[in-house]
């Protein structure tokens, strides 16, 4: 089974950070924020 990880809060600071350290091939990761994080969606994909 896939693990699944949500950030909320994922736009800047801290959510951000906690976002990208949770990036991984095998996981699905759901990102909330009021506003995009462009880089972080571009390394997602």
């Amino acid at each position: 089974m896939r693990e699944i990880a949500i950030v909320t809060g994922a736009s800047r600071g801290l959510g951000a950070a906690i976002a990208e350290r949770l990036l991984a091939p095998d996981r699905l990761l759901v990102c909330v924020a009021r506003s995009g994080n462009d880089p972080l969606v571009a390394r997602a994909r």
